[in-house]
């Protein structure tokens, strides 16, 4: 399922050929997957169209299927203690849902699939 459209994956297409350091086919794929990671990981950022659905998201009152919520935050590197009750391992949505339009999206956008990740 491709989220991009054509217009995006000839700007991907453009910027590889610019890049000389990619003569590995292996490399070249994992290099257009992060590009295309951040091209949609931008729709989540505050002037992305993606936008208005996390909104509407952090309006709910009662959240299904907490533990995928929760488990984004632990892949985006938020500590226990940001997003759970006390003590618990129980996710807080009033207390996480503070962080989803701004640090949330913002760290998903900065993520780098490829790579060692910083502690």
């Amino acid at each position: 399922m491709n989220l991009l459209n054509e217009e995006q994956d000839k700007e991907i297409e453009e910027r590889l050929a610019e890049r000389e350091d990619l003569a590995d086919e292996e490399l070249k794929e994992l290099e257009v997957k992060q590009m295309k990671y951040n091209m949609q990981a931008k729709l989540f950022l505050p002037e992305g169209r993606w936008r208005d659905g996390l909104e509407n998201i952090v309006d709910f009152k009662v959240l299904k299927m907490a533990k995928i919520i929760q488990s984004c935050f632990y892949l985006m590197k938020f500590t226990r203690e940001q997003i759970c009750e006390e003590k618990t391992n129980k996710m807080f949505w009033k207390k996480a849902k503070l962080l989803v339009l701004d640090d949330l999206c913002k760290r998903i956008y900065d993520y780098k699939i490829l790579g060692p990740k910083d502690d």
